[in-house]
């Protein structure tokens, strides 16, 4: 560590901790959840989507040039006796 108390990864046990605390209010939260996609409001939409399907995956296109030229043309065959 770094001197920090609060770096690093949590522990196991405040996860469970902390899951075991918000169980009682799973009913609730799926209740505003469906409150939220009924009224049409896009970010209970896309939240119930990124958990239900997972987030979309990301493509990424790389294109590489390369535009560099030698400074010295080199010869690679053998001279003649």
């Amino acid at each position: 560590m770094s001197g920090n108390l609060n770096s690093g990864r949590k522990k196991k046990s405040e996860d469970l901790l902390l899951a075991e605390r918000l169980g009682p209010l799973d009913d609730l939260g799926f209740e505003k959840l469906k409150e939220g996609i009924d009224a049409g409001d896009f970010k209970f939409i896309r939240l119930f989507f990124y958990f239900r399907f997972g987030s979309p995956r990301q493509q990424t296109e790389v294109t590489v040039t390369n535009t560099e030229l030698p400074l010295f043309e080199i010869n690679y065959t053998t001279p003649k006796n």
